[in-house]
């Protein structure tokens, strides 16, 4: 394979993943920018700006080509914009359990402060990506592996690995072929392991029935355990009682980063806007070191805000030097997950 040949198929995978069901499900940058554009399409000197791709090429014209090897992209007329032949159905955005196995006893992989890997305090994703649909075979892909960490109080400390996560597929037969091959106790075919360890596998489907199991066990005890202290104290309190904590915030407040670069922490991404003129102040920069996202929190609305989430979105704003991938003001469904 040359070298122009290797560097339009990297092209195409990025592509690929960009404008799949799995990145537009959870990304709400690219999801606004093709609703509000001309035939839901994607401007090609923006798509140039994503950390991955410049790490490929500069060269507008190979994205160009790239496009055209994917039946399922498309060119605008004028070939500087790219969209899907089939658009983002948004029913799809929470559709993605029929697609995802739950893997749990993967190896967790020591910190290494000499790497400049994001994921340096876990397994790595494409080991798993690779070792996956290396054992699989049959044409199967893997889109997306979401490693599962332990949040720190200490935001200062790095979260811990849980050494589990979901992994997504291209499809729903992608994801049955996987379940099959990767569960099967044929004589003569070594269990499936990643470096040494063996993994256990289940449906995303399976892993939620179990939470909920266990959630729905939590809560009984919990309801035991009260009764039990309200007999002791002659004193009978009941749960429903308990009244909610209410957290109080407005709209419009929070900028999420995605592909935040190495080396930044909390005052590093302040400084990134600091002489933007805004009457808002920042009252929180939710962010942990080593951590490849994290958001900015404003004090109250300003229609500022929203500019300077597409300022950082676009690269105009940098943190360290260096852009982020992504940037986007929280709206909707996506801004009431978030508090």
């Amino acid at each position: 394979m040359s070298d122009e040949s290797k560097i339009i198929e990297d092209i195409a995978e990025r592509l690929e993943f960009f404008f799949s069901d799995t990145n537009l499900r959870s990304d709400a940058w690219m999801q606004r920018e093709l609703e509000q554009s001309n035939g839901a399409m994607l401007a090609i000197n923006k798509l140039i700006t994503f950390n991955t791709l410049k790490k490929i090429t500069t060269d507008e014209s190979k994205l160009v080509k790239a496009t055209e090897t994917i039946d399922w992209l498309k060119l605008n007329e004028a070939k500087d914009a790219i969209g899907r032949v089939t658009p983002f159905d948004k029913n799809k955005k929470f559709d993605n359990v029929p697609v995802t196995l739950f893997f749990d006893g993967l190896p967790v992989i020591e910190s290494d402060s000499e790497s400049k890997c994001r994921k340096v305090y876990g397994t790595r994703i494409k080991e798993v990506k690779d070792a996956v649909e290396g054992y699989v075979g049959d044409g199967v892909k893997v889109m997306l592996v979401r490693l599962r960490y332990h949040r720190n109080k200490d935001r200062d400390v790095p979260p811990t690995p849980l050494g589990s996560a979901f992994v997504e597929f291209k499809s729903a037969d992608d994801q049955a072929k996987a379940l099959k091959v990767l569960t099967a106790s044929d004589e003569g075919k070594s269990p499936f392991e990643i470096a040494g360890s063996k993994v256990n596998v289940i449906t995303m489907s399976e892993f939620l029935d179990n939470k909920r199991k266990e959630r729905g066990d939590k809560q009984e005890k919990a309801r035991k355990r009260k009764v039990d202290e309200s007999e002791n104290e002659e004193n009978e309190i009941e749960m429903e009682d308990i009244p909610p904590i209410d957290i109080k915030w407005e709209k419009g407040c929070v900028i999420q980063l995605k592909g935040i670069p190495e080396g930044s922490d909390r005052e590093a991404i302040k400084d990134s806007f600091k002489g933007l003129e805004i009457e808002t102040e920042v009252c929180y920069i939710d962010y942990s070191r080593g951590q490849p996202d994290g958001a900015i929190r404003f004090s109250k609305p300003d229609e500022k805000i929203s500019g300077i989430a597409e300022k950082f979105s676009n690269g105009e704003i940098k943190i360290l030097d260096k852009a982020v991938d992504s940037a986007c003001l929280l709206q909707g469904e996506e801004e009431e997950k978030y508090w």
